[in-house]
């Protein structure tokens, strides 16, 4: 008897340390703000500076714990499927609008009493595109702040590719450039760009709408892009997400499709190695896109959550992380917009539409901000929606 006695002492003793540890581990995590977000995104003395700010605006202490991811979807598997307590995650504008349609987004608090509200400073033109992902009666912009921003073109080793060459997508099919093109492994953003270029024609005629053709994705549409990819395999050398841009800067490779601000990251960090690397959009359709904060509704602390998105919308850690990332944030402050301009450049760029009235002559670089009259050519891809299954099957096919 006093053997069972001492058995339950032991598992009392047991479960007692169970709730005890259970309970220290939910009181830790309403001082813990736990974020989801690409790979090297924000820069460090923003994250570290955080907790001694968001003590003096409520008083309270607060630990920042960064998980980083390389593929997107996998934010979708962890909040939808796995149901993670991320306070923040940080993803392209196409998961954030499926965590929407799915209903799994918080909205944003924007009333932060005495606390300024530095998301104000997001750019109309940010807050404009962001909307257009709106589902029902929600508005994207009320469960989704943008973070940074670009387009999809073309990075090139200029000794080895004509300038002329870069000026169409044509040159993606050129026999010339066998093996010689590092491909961005994102469907949705090389859709746009393959069917944009083979209906140029009729865009430029006013036969077709350019964001309405990228959006409609008929089983024809899928198929003929399927089609020419395949022609255009023989020049790729490589997918990559996130490798391409330290690639380009060794030298070796010709072309690389990507993100601007990947390319601004590589063309900085090609100076070192003395290769002369460009970037440019060619003529035809391209696209934009952004990327987001939102706050998942799985969340533990979501007023360290908000006010941490607040806190990264201060123009000053904009600046920061736009050096940091190489990618361009989605503030537009006066403060942005002179820290942005490049007295030595020969070009004069209408930014008004992301700065607004008194930016439509600016010297900056336009690979950050393209002029006015390229955004105009420039599309959101809003995502493939209930095609999803039939865009990932034909990448399948194009890459296997």
């Amino acid at each position: 008897m006093k053997f069972y006695a001492f058995i339950g002492k032991y598992f009392l003793f047991l479960l007692l340390c169970f709730f005890v540890f259970f309970n220290l581990q939910a009181v830790d995590r309403e001082h813990t703000l736990k974020i989801y977000s690409f790979v090297n995104y924000i820069d460090e003395e923003v994250l570290d500076n955080f907790p001694q700010w968001y003590k003096e605006q409520t008083g309270e202490e607060v630990k920042l714990i960064l998980e980083s991811f390389d593929m997107e979807e996998i934010v979708i598997t962890k909040v939808a499927q796995g149901r993670e307590d991320f306070d923040l995650v940080c993803c392209p504008e196409g998961i954030v609008n499926k965590l929407l349609v799915k209903n799994l987004l918080f909205p944003i608090e924007k009333d932060f009493g005495a606390i300024p509200n530095y998301i104000s400073n997001l750019s109309p033109f940010i807050q404009q595109q962001l909307n257009k992902l709106s589902c029902e009666e929600r508005k994207m912009t009320d469960y989704s702040v943008g973070y940074m921003w670009g387009t999809v073109g073309v990075l090139y080793n200029a000794d080895m590719v004509e300038d002329k060459d870069v000026l169409s997508w044509d040159l993606l099919w050129k026999e010339r450039y066998r093996n010689s093109i590092l491909m961005k492994d994102v469907c949705s953003d090389i859709y746009g760009v393959v069917i944009g270029n083979y209906y140029y024609d009729d865009i430029v005629a006013g036969k077709m709408d350019a964001t309405e053709l990228i959006l409609r994705k008929t089983p024809e549409d899928i198929a003929l892009v399927e089609k020419l990819l395949k022609e255009m395999k023989p020049n790729i050398v490589g997918w990559e997400i996130d490798f391409g841009r330290e690639i380009m800067t060794k030298g070796k490779i010709p072309l690389n499709v990507t993100y601007s601000g990947d390319a601004m990251w590589a063309i900085n960090g090609a100076k070192e190695t003395g290769v002369n690397l460009k970037y440019h959009i060619p003529k035809e359709v391209s696209e934009i896109w952004f990327d987001a904060w939102a706050v998942p509704c799985y969340a533990k602390n979501t007023k360290a959550a908000n006010l941490f998105i607040n806190y990264m919308c201060r123009p000053d850690n904009a600046l920061k992380n736009m050096e940091y990332s190489g990618y361009v944030s989605c503030i537009a402050t006066p403060e942005i917009l002179e820290a942005m301009k490049d007295s030595t450049s020969d070009e004069i760029l209408d930014l008004s539409y992301f700065f607004g009235e008194g930016a439509e002559k600016v010297p900056a670089h336009t690979i950050h901000y393209p002029d006015k009259p390229i955004m105009e050519r420039c599309v959101l891809h809003y995502g493939a929606g209930e095609k999803s299954r039939q865009m990932i099957d034909m990448w399948s096919r194009v890459k296997g």
